[in-house]
């Protein structure tokens, strides 16, 4: 009996495919606020980069702000497939790993700013329309939103990890010469 070893490669566009799949997360639900159990707000990550928002009373489209680390992180998701493209293997692991490194930081920067927002929101509400504060008001982070935080922690991960394998650092190292 022949000892046999088999290995299994990735194909070369892999390191691009958790951007790719980040661009699409963007079109699925990040968050919704509830009010006893109701849903008042459900918002895409598209919806937070555009700052388009459905009134829920009148189902009319509001125009807000665009969120700025929405747009950070699915810049960060297109900027990697754009590096993949275009820039040579020694530089296009680590350029890749900063944009998911940008990407995952952008994502939880969102998650605490999207929470303030809402938080502040419910504030200025109180002070002037007397808000009852004993409502049960809950923001939920959906699939969308972990989809492409997870696809920026992969892709930070894996584009490191590739880049260390092939034993390329970020800039080339002048080796010392013995006397």
């Amino acid at each position: 009996m022949t000892d046999q070893s088999y290995s299994f490669r990735l194909p070369g566009f892999s390191s691009a495919l958790p951007f790719l799949a980040a661009i699409l997360g963007f079109f699925l639900v990040f968050t919704e606020v509830d009010c006893n159990g109701t849903t008042m707000i459900s918002m895409t990550g598209y919806d937070l980069v555009t700052g388009d928002r459905q009134d829920p009373d009148t189902g009319t489209k509001e125009q807000e702000d665009p969120n700025i680390w929405a747009i950070i992180s699915l810049g960060a998701a297109a900027l990697g497939l754009i590096l993949f493209g275009i820039t040579k293997r020694r530089f296009r692991w680590w350029s890749m790993a900063a944009m998911g490194l940008i990407g995952l930081l952008a994502m939880w920067q969102l998650h605490r700013d999207v929470e303030q927002s809402i938080h502040a929101g419910l504030d200025s509400k109180s002070d002037g329309d007397k808000v009852d504060m004993n409502l049960d008001i809950g923001i939920h982070f959906r699939i969308g939103y972990w989809i492409v935080l997870g696809c920026f922690g992969l892709a930070t991960l894996w584009n490191i990890t590739m880049a260390r394998r092939s034993g390329m650092l970020p800039l080339p190292v002048e080796e010392k010469k013995s006397d």
